[in-house]
């Protein structure tokens, strides 16, 4: 039983902001722009388009945000026209430079904001529009595809997303819509398997798809046989790759993150292959549990004690020694009947709240990374009517030093 340490962080934060809210009253006011006027809540879709595109150009991200709470407001109250629809992707069209993270580009949220609404008529204005979008507004345009739930619309995204593809633009690939689709998935299964000849973002959506598919049991023999060889062949490159990665001493922040979606892709990967056949198993998960990724050497683990192969008990417990993964790997042999795997080392109270706290912790919206230092502060038992004996413990951490930040303050949580 867990109680979120949100409170006793929220309050330390809430400190800070104070203090600092404090020395900006106490600072000498300075001269600023003046900022342009954002829309109402009387405003018309145009004139909030129109804030929105000045927000754009100023990088002035409160108004870009005021604006889309404003389109999505007017298309909250009533659904959007066609003509409206249409106007919206030629906004996001004036939307050249993409941004550096794909969820921040003023383009692609734009699109998103009719996601909901696209219809069959869509299709043909965003196959017009789709060669003047930015690559990750391509990406959104994508995903509006994938909510119209007909073959037509599969066609037009394979389409669309193959060009994208072989031109290296396709930054990000989601099948939104498509994955509980009758219709559309007859049409799409077929051609998405080219996009995990790469191993890269468009290839970790296919495989994804496809595990939610293998899990409900919804593949004929046939396709499940060929998504199983393209997943065995895709790990196969991936580890040779994160292997390379793993020779470089420190990491730049860009190699970093690539090396974090080629793990992403491994884990997957290993899930999915952990209903293929036996032989299938052993030749693509037993290489894999040498690797320096936990978490390429969990799903390996995983998949090898499913299909009833051995795995060395010190490797159980080098994994579950990263606290950041423990409760995973815990979750996840306790879900498929495999719970005397999990290390009896860590099968206390103690460590299980120890990895409960950190995995609220690496959230980008709590501490968003593992702490530097993690130390049990207090351990409180006590008794609950219709529960019986539960222990809370207090911990306190603090997030590793940066430029920024050489000594990071200690902060506390609850478990």
């Amino acid at each position: 039983m867990s109680m979120s340490p949100a409170s006793i962080v929220g309050l330390l934060a809430l400190a800070a902001a104070s203090h600092a809210c404090e020395a900006s009253r106490q600072a000498k006011p300075q001269p600023s722009a003046p900022k342009a006027e954002a829309p109402t809540a009387s405003s018309t879709l145009p004139e909030a388009l129109d804030a929105y595109m000045r927000g754009v150009k100023a990088q002035d991200e409160l108004m870009i945000s005021k604006s889309k709470d404003a389109i999505s407001k007017i298309f909250k109250s009533r659904s959007p026209s066609l003509s409206e629809r249409r106007l919206v992707l030629e906004r996001a069209a004036e939307c050249k430079k993409p941004s550096d993270k794909w969820w921040n580009d003023p383009g692609a949220n734009l699109i998103i904001c009719v996601s909901w609404y696209v219809k069959h008529e869509d299709i043909a204005v965003i196959r017009e529009l789709f060669a003047s979008l930015n690559p990750i507004a391509k990406s959104a345009a994508l995903t509006c595809l994938s909510c119209i739930d007909e073959p037509s619309a599969a066609e037009t995204f394979l389409e669309l997303a193959r060009g994208s593809f072989r031109s290296g633009e396709l930054k990000k690939l989601d099948f939104g819509g498509f994955s509980k689709s009758d219709k559309a998935l007859a049409v799409l299964i077929p051609g998405i398997l080219e996009f995990t000849e790469h191993d890269d973002q468009p290839a970790y959506a296919v495989f994804e798809l496809f595990l939610r598919l293998v899990k409900e049991d919804s593949l004929t023999e046939g396709t499940k046989t060929k998504v199983m060889q393209a997943a065995a062949a895709s790990i196969g490159r991936v580890l040779a790759l994160v292997r390379e990665a793993e020779k470089v001493g420190e990491r730049s922040e860009s190699q970093q993150e690539a090396y974090d979606e080629l793990t992403e892709l491994g884990g997957l990967e290993l899930d999915l292959l952990s209903s293929a056949d036996l032989g299938t198993i052993e030749k693509a998960a037993r290489p894999a549990l040498d690797a320096k990724s936990i978490k390429i050497r969990l799903w390996a683990a995983v998949a090898l004690l499913a299909a009833k192969k051995e795995v060395p008990k010190a490797t159980m417990v080098s994994i579950a020694e990263a606290v950041e993964h423990r409760d995973l790997l815990k979750r996840v042999l306790y879900e498929r009947g495999l719970k005397d795997a999990f290390p009896e080392k860590y099968r206390n109270n103690l460590d299980a709240a120890m990895a409960n706290m950190v995995q609220w912790l690496v959230y980008p919206t709590e501490l968003g990374e593992v702490p530097e230092k993690i130390e049990l502060g207090k351990r409180v038992e006590m008794k609950k009517p219709g529960v019986g004996r539960v222990e809370y413990f207090v911990f306190k951490f603090r997030a590793k030093p940066t430029k920024e930040k050489p000594e990071p303050k200690w902060l506390m949580g609850v478990s």
